[in-house]
């Protein structure tokens, strides 16, 4: 098993002044599931048709995943304040990445 502090949005776009939710991606058994801070399972992350990699206005690295319901926008952290701040782990965020597409053979 393999688990990802991660902030997340679910919605058309993303920018500065969007609002994020903190929670953690679990990997197991080529599984990943998107799990919010209260336990519960946000999205299954198999149903994606194509994840993308980008700089978010230059300030850090950010997942796109193009899901049934929409698009869900990721980032690895170290740690999120109040769903307005966070430091983004760049690195995990790519091995984030790397993962989603292993566990994904649609992408």
């Amino acid at each position: 098993m393999k688990k990802f502090k991660v902030i997340y949005y679910i919605g058309e776009k993303v920018d500065l002044k969007t609002k994020v939710n903190s929670g953690s991606v679990v990997v197991e058994n080529g599984e990943a599931k998107l799990i919010s801070k209260s336990d519960e399972c946000v999205a299954i992350l198999q149903n994606t048709s194509q994840v993308s990699l980008f700089m978010m206005n230059g300030l850090g690295s950010m997942l796109k995943l193009d899901a049934e319901k929409g698009f869900i926008f990721l980032s690895v952290i170290r740690f999120c304040i109040a769903g307005k701040f966070a430091l983004v782990n760049a690195i995990g965020t790519r091995d984030l990445k790397s993962v989603l597409e292993s566990c994904n053979p649609a992408v």
